[in-house]
């Protein structure tokens, strides 16, 4: 889609920056494509059966397992929802708030499987705090919202015992891939979430190009390590699935050298 260039290129609406010749490569989209594709479909339907199906130890509930099956299907879907968008050549920039969420999901997960018991529960009790603040929230708004918190969850939010979670910068900080991607991915893509921060003045045509493609780049990285990490940490019997994530690794590497 050919959109014209304001003031002699120097400014570039959000909606039309990454499109026409600022546009990543046909072939870059199609290798995109087909990794998310790999993503979307084999990937994350082998790694959660594998998953589900390990002998988990079902003595301390299901609450911390359900966490990792909800990483599992939400990357997979932000990595759909980014598909979608350079699919359709418009506005590419909004994908960066998929690829912060993934990132996001990998250093959580990252952090979790470090000692996974423990910090399940400071995971699961900052699900419950969230919920139980908007309940509050929605009731003293609009209406008397019912109750989706357990008592046992209540408590769990009071139990001072059980800490809150570190920053998302603590808990990238052991972990070279995640403190690399930390001031991109989670620091500078948090301004992109709103429209109104999105610095697209003054730029080139190649340096437009470059920011979509990292973004890119940085979701299928992350993507890749999410279930390279529970294939890891559980011992899944999924040999073709480690080497489509080890191809698409490589691809990143190579490709964003």
């Amino acid at each position: 889609m050919k959109t014209p260039r304001i003031n002699d290129g120097r400014f570039r609406p959000v909606l039309f920056f990454g499109t026409d010749d600022g546009a990543p490569s046909v072939e870059f989209v199609e290798a995109f494509r087909s990794y998310a594709g790999s993503i979307c479909g084999p990937v994350v339907n082998d790694v959660v059966r594998a998953f589900m199906a390990a002998g988990h130890d079902l003595g301390k509930g299901a609450d911390r397992l359900a966490l990792v099956e909800g990483m599992l299907w939400q990357t997979s879907a932000e990595v759909w929802a980014s598909c979608s968008i350079i699919s359709n050549e418009l506005a590419l920039l909004t994908a960066f708030h998929h690829a912060r969420s993934i990132y996001e999901i990998d250093v959580l997960l990252s952090w979790l499987l470090r000692n996974f018991d423990s910090n399940a529960m400071r995971l699961v009790k900052e699900g419950r705090r969230q919920r139980l603040a908007f309940e509050n929230s929605a009731t003293g708004s609009f209406w008397d919202v019912q109750s989706d918190v357990t008592e046992d969850a209540r408590n769990l939010v009071k139990d001072k015992a059980v800490r809150g979670l570190p920053t998302v910068e603590e808990m990238a900080r052991d972990d070279l891939t995640l403190a690399a991607d930390v001031a991109f991915l989670w620091r500078y893509a948090s301004s992109f979430i709103h429209a109104g921060r999105s610095y697209t003045a003054a730029i080139q045509s190649a340096n437009e190009r470059q920011h979509i493609m990292h973004i890119y780049f940085g979701i299928l990285r992350h993507a890749a390590l999410i279930y390279a990490r529970v294939i890891h940490y559980w011992h899944l019997p999924l040999t073709e699935t480690v080497d489509t994530l080890r191809k698409i690794e490589l691809y990143v590497v190579d490709s964003s050298a």
